[in-house]
């Protein structure tokens, strides 16, 4: 018989094994980032690797130990990628733009108010704002 209990420790446990959009629908099953964890790289072979943070959901591919100066953002971004797959990425929904993510050519991105499109795939998260990438990564589609 399903009890409540049983439900919650399958959708816990079923949480590594889904999408990044099933991901997000299921967001606040996931821990929330705090100094301190250790992510082993067996962690993230079983896809135990994404935290919470400011209400964005993370993933990292980087084994370490988290630390206070480390929390996702700007200034971690060879470490974290946010995950979003809410916009459809056209100039009509642009993506916004997170400076820890992988960018995909042919997709529209925003920041600060600005579309950029993408005109080649990073490969990598990108840990630079878009105007400093233009040429390279992006062209600017609005002012």
């Amino acid at each position: 018989m399903l009890t409540h209990e049983n439900l919650v420790e399958f959708l816990k446990t079923a949480r590594f094994t889904v999408s990044d959009s099933v991901a997000l629908i299921g967001k606040d099953l996931y821990p929330e980032w705090k100094a301190g964890i250790e992510i082993t790289q067996e962690m993230i072979n079983n896809h135990q690797n994404r935290y919470r943070y400011n209400n964005v959901l993370y993933y990292t591919n980087t084994p370490h130990v988290t630390q206070e100066n480390w929390a996702p953002g700007i200034a971690t971004a060879s470490i974290w990628t946010s995950i979003d797959v809410e916009h459809e990425g056209t100039l009509e929904d642009p993506i916004p733009y997170d400076t820890n993510m992988v960018i995909y050519e042919g997709k529209y991105y925003i920041y600060d108010g600005i579309i950029y499109k993408c005109i080649k795939d990073s490969g990598i998260p990108l840990y630079n704002v878009p105007e400093n990438a233009i040429g390279t990564f992006f062209e600017k589609v609005t002012q």
